[in-house]
């Protein structure tokens, strides 16, 4: 459902953006959900156009209490977080990793969407958090501020 989601608001929202786009849809081991190049830069900004925007959403239920789901940890796999380390150590080659989260799918809330571009830069300024247990690198998103924030082009 989260997948639909973003698709959706990608689609409405970004020239370009179509079914071609959607990776997870036809292959279930791709590991990222979406493919796009930004041409207008429109999700990177007017430093990246022209840039391959890989994209994985992440959906996720509302939270019950006083935390929002946003501060819990979230699984990203080995591979995307060694593409994402790649992308952000070689901006020559053009490639931004970007996370969604879309937060409220059980439908108890209203939605609420936080777009992480490039995770490994989000990982050297705090707003991102590695927590590392069982073999997996999950991420923790420490700061709400991390919503549309663009790292700086180099």
């Amino acid at each position: 459902m989260a997948e639909v989601l973003a698709f959706e608001l990608f689609s409405s929202y970004v020239d370009g953006f179509d079914s071609s786009c959607w990776l997870s849809r036809d292959k279930h081991n791709a590991p990222w959900d979406f493919e796009f190049v930004d041409r207008e830069g429109v999700l990177g900004g007017p430093d990246r156009k022209g840039w391959k925007c890989l994209i994985d959403v992440k959906g996720c239920r509302a939270s019950r209490g006083p935390r929002s789901q946003t501060e819990e940890p979230f699984f990203i796999g080995a591979k995307q977080l060694q593409v994402a380390e790649d992308a952000h150590a070689h901006p020559q080659d053009k490639v931004l990793c970007i996370i969604v989260r879309i937060e409220g799918l059980n439908g108890d809330q209203d939605l609420r969407i936080d777009v992480l571009m490039d995770p490994v830069w989000q990982l050297k300024q705090g707003r991102l958090m590695e927590v590392v247990g069982g073999g997996k690198r999950v991420l923790k998103n420490t700061s709400k501020l991390a919503v549309a924030r663009l790292p700086p082009s180099s």
